[in-house]
């Protein structure tokens, strides 16, 4: 675990946030301590409202058995690129290859208050709107859906089958709001770099 600051989170990492802490970058949120798979954000600093409103974790990342997993699971998220509307998203994300067993990982609650979770992020952040990518960027999307093959269905270079979830608004959590329950995990897709 190490503390970072927001200056220093890149497209890709996944980094811890707590409850009652600003969030630093727009992420995709992956895991909460919330059984339910859930966790409420205020977004009075963004838009002036003060309802709490309600996000919903990636269901494939939320149900892996510990934090750890989510460190040593391989997959990508394609988003669409960044906008002043703060009402819609669309994105897809798709875990690639879920972590074999291994030791249990310390509870999430262990992970420190401002760091990431302790692990070289292998999930891969990039932008539907291909216009907006980079020739290297686009290069490493597609070398990354061709780790994908078809032959029936859609089957990773371990003959699994890869879980694709589509993102909506619900998945998101927006640079600065608050989350005002619980620990939450999230992939950075806009830092604002």
């Amino acid at each position: 675990t190490k503390d970072v600051t927001a200056a220093k989170i890149e497209v890709g990492d996944i980094i811890q946030i707590e409850a009652n802490q600003r969030v630093p970058a727009d992420v995709v949120f992956l895991r909460t301590t919330d059984k339910s798979g859930s966790c409420f954000i205020r977004t009075d600093q963004l838009d002036g409202e003060t309802d709490w409103k309600l996000r919903r974790a990636v269901h494939c990342t939320q149900r892996l058995s510990s934090p750890g997993d989510l460190c040593r699971a391989t997959g990508w998220c394609h988003v669409e690129a960044p906008r002043q509307d703060i009402d819609e998203f669309t994105g897809k994300f798709v875990l690639t290859r879920a972590p074999s067993p291994a030791p249990p990982a310390p509870p999430l609650a262990s992970f420190g208050a401002d760091g990431d979770c302790g692990c070289e992020s292998r999930l891969e952040a990039g932008e539907l709107d291909g216009d907006r990518q980079t020739e290297g960027e686009k290069k490493n999307c597609e070398e990354e859906q061709l780790m994908v093959s078809t032959h029936g269905g859609r089957t990773t270079r371990d003959g699994e089958q890869p879980i694709v979830e589509g993102l909506t608004l619900d998945n998101v959590l927006w640079a600065n709001t608050v989350v005002a329950s619980g620990s939450v995990l999230g992939l950075a897709i806009y830092t604002g770099k």
